[in-house]
């Protein structure tokens, strides 16, 4: 993360040879091409009334070019600077994009292969960087340090308790008391995913803290169709609707408060998530790539297992469950194989499941006995794309049987029409919940 400094120093590079005999020269015009992206950062309340006072001066600052030479002068005993070149920002540009990006070339040079007219700037940033390991650490600072791990034993109960002292200083023992969770660069969140992040917590904790606006908002706290789901977008809501008035005449506030309803409501609105598929109407539906990512994302991506054995057999008492077979057969899954038989992908290890079966399926008829609540027993077939991804190609439902016989059982497949696409989507919310549950 960068923040918008007054002037940022780039330094080109040009090569110098010392053993030439030096003659007086004339200066020259260079053309350098750059490109330097300098991203907004989002600003505390005082940070961005010091930066209002800074732009009062009159230097509006920029991007400081410098061409530094890739030798020691031996005259100087100093590598030779160029005068600089300054870029002043646009005064004109009022943009309020993320990113400002001006084009520039530069080299990359190992620590090893730096120019020697180089390394004293690399180490003078480096100082600037890097940590002393004294004193409270900041996450900014790059500190690695090491330790031995000389409490394994209680030599004070006896020399049977002793236990050897492991590591040293040539042994890596990391320090973990003080060093915070590290998160890399390409996986933290950028200025506006944080921010997008801390305003979905606050309308997760508006919905909890005003119960009456919810109340208002909603019938019921149970989800009736996928509509409602689209409801809580803010891309998914017609211009054009608003809360029955009705509804908001109930509310214990002042009148003028019916006036705007609809600006209360779309507090509650959500940023539409990527992996949601909001094209074609009516649709909110996880698409079945991101439903396999999520699978392997969730709270219990070790309950995926390579599918050994097909179909796959339940290990619950018969007796009470019904058989141990699964109601899953070669034909729900052959046309989504590639072209391989079940064996071969067996042998392949393209199969995978997730089964939930034997861990919901004693617990359903509780389940299900509370109001509108209604789960299922769930296993999941996946198969391994060339891609690397796994794709859901079966889904078995199971209730407790009523009949010994008859187990309630169905299995679901991807879609070939509209109702088999509606039921898909019903199967895949039925596993969702699932994935959410902790499973030790």
């Amino acid at each position: 993360m960068m923040k918008k400094p007054r002037t940022t120093t780039v330094a080109a590079l040009i090569f110098y040879n010392p053993i030439v005999e030096a003659v007086a020269e004339k200066p020259v015009k260079l053309k350098i091409t750059a490109e330097v992206t300098l991203r907004n950062c989002e600003m505390e309340y005082w940070e961005k009334m010091l930066h209002f006072l800074d732009n009062t001066y009159p230097s509006q600052g920029g991007v400081v070019f410098q061409v530094v030479s890739t030798h020691i002068d031996p005259t100087i005993m100093q590598a030779n600077l160029s005068s600089e070149a300054t870029l002043e920002w646009s005064k004109s540009n009022k943009t309020e994009a993320k990113q400002v990006t001006y084009k520039v070339e530069f080299q990359a040079y190992l620590p090893c292969q730096t120019p020697l007219g180089l390394k004293e700037f690399r180490e003078s940033e480096l100082e600037q960087l890097r940590g002393y390991g004294k004193g409270v650490r900041k996450l900014s600072d790059r500190i690695y340090d090491y330790d031995v791990y000389n409490d394994l034993g209680n030599p004070d109960r006896g020399m049977e308790y002793s236990r050897p002292t492991l590591g040293d200083v040539s042994t890596e023992s990391p320090v973990n008391e003080q060093t915070p969770m590290y998160v890399p660069r390409d996986e933290a969140l950028d200025d506006s995913k944080t921010k997008a992040v801390a305003a979905g917590k606050l309308k997760g904790l508006l919905k909890n803290l005003i119960p009456t606006l919810r109340n208002a908002s909603m019938n019921s706290d149970s989800i009736k169709d996928f509509s409602e789901i689209n409801s809580l977008y803010k891309r998914r809501t017609p211009l054009g609707v608003q809360l029955p008035i009705e509804n908001w005449s109930r509310l214990p506030l002042p009148s003028m408060l019916t006036k705007i309803p609809q600006s209360i409501k779309e507090i509650y609105k959500f940023d539409p998530p990527n992996g949601i598929s909001l094209s074609g109407g009516a649709s909110c539906c996880l698409r079945d790539d991101e439903f396999g990512r999520l699978t392997l994302r969730g709270l219990n991506p070790l309950s995926i297992e390579r599918l050994k054995i097909f179909p796959p057999v339940s290990k619950l008492n018969p007796s009470i469950y019904g058989p141990q077979e699964s109601s899953l057969k070669e034909e729900h899954i052959s046309g989504y194989l590639n072209g391989m038989t079940v064996q071969q992908a067996l042998e392949e290890k393209k199969l995978f499941i997730l089964d939930y079966h034997d861990i919901y399926l004693p617990f359903l008829n509780r389940i299900n006995a509370l109001g509108e609540r209604k789960a299922h027993a769930t296993r999941t077939i996946f198969f391994l794309t060339p891609l690397g991804t796994l794709k859901p190609i079966a889904i078995e439902l199971s209730l407790p049987p009523m009949d010994m016989n008859s187990p309630s059982r169905q299995v679901v497949t991807p879609p070939v029409d509209d109702t088999t696409y509606w039921l898909w989507q019903l199967a895949k919310a039925h596993v969702s919940p699932m994935m959410l549950v902790p499973i030790n």
